[in-house]
């Protein structure tokens, strides 16, 4: 393993289209940041994962985030056609001298790559937490239940009721 303090560069590989994300270094809003491949591989290799919490003003403040996210270069092959646009790498020098490499095809997320069900509750839980008003443990409980038996509801609009008003 290693850690954030050892990477000395980062090379990110992947579809000319998706170039522009490399030009903001320093997001000045959460759209800036998720829109930002320098700030977003920082923080996802500062924390681990890439979530709402990730993208607070708090967050996109963190001094070292942003110094991680200046050592992104990014590296565009134009013969990727735009149907694989989605494809990419990275590539991660450390200060050692070891040379990291990945290649991604068809990332998580992607519909030949679907994420699994469990972490889709994962992610809408997070993404609950964050509701201006709280939404109790058992009301994201029992809308989960009817989003799995979904197709034996008598109604839909039942789902609805979960988030409305006692």
């Amino acid at each position: 393993g290693f850690r954030a303090r050892d990477i000395a560069g980062m090379k990110a590989l992947g579809s000319p289209y998706f170039a522009f994300l490399n030009q903001t270094v320093e997001p000045g809003t959460a759209m800036d940041a998720k829109f930002s491949s320098r700030y977003s591989v920082a923080s996802a290799l500062l924390d681990g994962e890439l979530t709402l919490r990730s993208f607070t003003p708090e967050a996109l403040r963190r001094p070292e985030a942003l110094e991680l996210g200046k050592l992104l270069a990014y590296e565009a092959d134009e013969s990727v056609p735009l149907q694989e646009s989605s494809n990419g790498g990275m590539e991660i020098t450390l200060r050692d001298g070891r040379v990291l490499r990945r290649e991604m095809k068809k990332p998580p997320g992607h519909p030949d790559n679907p994420i699994s069900f469990e972490q889709l509750v994962e992610k809408f839980r997070d993404c609950a937490s964050y509701s201006c008003k709280p939404i109790p443990d058992q009301r994201l409980d029992d809308f989960v239940g009817d989003v799995l038996a979904l197709e034996k509801l008598d109604n839909a609009g039942r789902l609805m009721a979960h988030f409305s008003a006692p």
